[in-house]
């Protein structure tokens, strides 16, 4: 009786061990899984980068009309501004004149060519950004007139650590947020940003991905600059694994265990 009793403290105590063990390691897995899931799933920015396209004026004048202003889209091929030149016009009338002198006509027709860039359209698909000229004011040839964001091949860069970074690298797409729309807008990973960010002290280094939209038709509805926030996983999306299902359960005892000592009474 006396070694079966000894036997069984024995198993008690390397059983208790053996638990206590298991827990404390049990334990030190949840916080990594926990901290791995905060690190992947905190706030992640992605900037909208739209190319800047300056539009040029490729003849003397007056500007005789503006039908842009700063944050208007515009389509392609659309006027933003006639320019006026008399002296040019003149020049045509003049030279039109001589019809049987072939230099006059090769000069007219230069003329004539010269006054199409009185009519300035827009090149791409955009929103204006700028307007650097008004009604009225004189232009040089090659004066920067006013600037568009182009809606094609528009791009988001962000800058995640590497476990984000690997996350992504399974995922065919990611969702991403506008709190300025609220509306969701699909992206796919596109290329590494060749720039490398010099991390500030005790911060981890930061990869740099460009992303592409899934719709390039929604890049019109996007500002250049703005934020929008990725969403590595949805609700619908999420993949229960194994790990999950203790990490839960420890969790909601750790949960247990902090609610009741808040709780406790002094």
């Amino acid at each position: 009786m006396k070694r079966f009793m000894t036997y069984l403290l024995n198993g008690i105590f390397f059983t208790t061990v053996i638990m206590i063990a298991i827990s404390v390691a049990t334990i030190a897995l949840t916080r990594k899984v926990n901290q791995y899931r905060t690190q992947s799933s905190r706030g992640i920015k992605a900037t909208v980068i739209k190319k800047e396209v300056p539009i040029l004026s490729y003849s003397r004048g007056v500007v005789k009309k503006i039908n842009a202003r700063v944050g208007l889209e515009v389509k392609k091929n659309a006027v933003l501004a006639e320019l006026d030149n008399p002296s040019l016009r003149s020049k045509v009338d003049v030279l039109g004149a001589y019809e049987d002198n072939v230099s006059a006509q090769t000069e007219a027709k230069v003329a004539k060519e010269e006054l199409k860039n009185l009519i300035i359209t827009a090149p791409v698909d955009g929103v204006i950004a700028d307007v650097a000229a008004s009604e009225g004011s004189p232009v040089e040839t090659l004066t920067k007139f006013m600037t568009i964001y182009s809606n094609n091949n528009v791009r988001l860069l962000a800058q995640l650590t590497v476990d984000q970074y690997q996350i992504i690298q399974k995922l065919p797409e990611v969702k991403a947020y506008s709190p300025r729309l609220n509306q969701n807008f699909t992206l796919k990973p596109y290329i590494l940003s060749p720039d490398e960010k010099t991390p500030v002290q005790y911060e981890e280094k930061k990869i740099g991905l460009y992303f592409k939209l899934a719709n390039e038709s929604d890049a019109s509805s996007l500002l250049q600059n703005e934020d929008l926030d990725l969403q590595l996983e949805t609700a619908g999306e999420k993949i229960i694994k194994p790990v999950d299902y203790f990490v839960n359960f420890w969790n909601g005892l750790l949960l247990m265990g902090d609610t009741a000592r808040v709780t406790r009474p002094n």
